[in-house]
Protein backbone atom coordinates (compact mmCIF):
# COMPACT_ATOMS: atom_id res chain seq x y z
CA UNK A 1 0.00 0.00 0.00
CA UNK A 2 1.23 3.44 -0.65
CA UNK A 3 2.23 5.92 1.94
CA UNK A 4 0.30 8.34 0.46
CA UNK A 5 -2.85 6.32 0.95
CA UNK A 6 -1.60 5.76 4.89
CA UNK A 7 -1.41 9.42 4.79
CA UNK A 8 -4.52 10.39 3.64
CA UNK A 9 -6.02 7.98 5.86
CA UNK A 10 -4.42 9.32 8.49
CA UNK A 11 -5.27 12.82 8.59
CA UNK A 12 -9.00 11.57 7.43
CA UNK A 13 -9.50 9.59 10.41
CA UNK A 14 -7.85 12.93 12.34
CA UNK A 15 -10.90 15.00 10.70
CA UNK A 16 -13.39 12.35 11.98
CA UNK A 17 -12.36 12.44 15.87
CA UNK A 18 -12.70 16.61 14.87
CA UNK A 19 -15.97 15.93 13.89
CA UNK A 20 -17.09 13.98 16.36
CA UNK A 21 -15.67 16.03 19.19
CA UNK A 22 -17.31 19.16 17.74
CA UNK A 23 -20.96 17.25 17.12
CA UNK A 24 -20.33 16.52 20.89
CA UNK A 25 -20.51 19.86 22.20
CA UNK A 26 -23.48 21.28 23.94
CA UNK A 27 -23.89 24.02 21.02
CA UNK A 28 -21.61 22.73 18.01
CA UNK A 29 -20.32 25.14 15.53
CA UNK A 30 -22.52 23.66 12.38
CA UNK A 31 -20.55 25.57 9.91
CA UNK A 32 -17.33 23.96 11.41
CA UNK A 33 -18.98 20.49 11.08
CA UNK A 34 -19.83 21.50 7.27
CA UNK A 35 -16.26 21.92 6.67
CA UNK A 36 -15.07 18.75 8.29
CA UNK A 37 -17.51 16.91 6.32
CA UNK A 38 -16.68 18.08 2.98
CA UNK A 39 -12.98 17.78 3.80
CA UNK A 40 -13.37 14.27 4.84
CA UNK A 41 -15.32 13.84 1.69
CA UNK A 42 -12.50 15.01 -0.52
CA UNK A 43 -10.26 12.26 1.37
CA UNK A 44 -12.28 9.53 0.97
CA UNK A 45 -12.73 10.87 -2.70
CA UNK A 46 -8.71 10.77 -2.88
CA UNK A 47 -8.54 7.47 -1.40
CA UNK A 48 -10.92 5.70 -3.82
CA UNK A 49 -9.19 7.42 -7.03
CA UNK A 50 -5.80 6.26 -5.97
CA UNK A 51 -7.04 2.61 -4.88
CA UNK A 52 -8.92 2.59 -8.33
CA UNK A 53 -5.83 3.31 -10.48
CA UNK A 54 -3.58 1.17 -8.26
CA UNK A 55 -6.14 -1.48 -9.22
CA UNK A 56 -5.58 -0.64 -12.88
CA UNK A 57 -1.92 -0.50 -12.85
CA UNK A 58 -1.97 -3.81 -11.39
CA UNK A 59 -4.26 -5.37 -13.76
CA UNK A 60 -1.96 -4.09 -16.61
CA UNK A 61 1.30 -5.21 -15.26
CA UNK A 62 -0.38 -8.58 -15.10
CA UNK A 63 -1.54 -8.95 -18.59
CA UNK A 64 2.55 -8.08 -19.54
Amino acid sequence: MRPEIEELRDRRDDLRDQLANEQDKDNPDESRCDDLYDEIQELEDRIEEIEYLDRVEEERQRRL
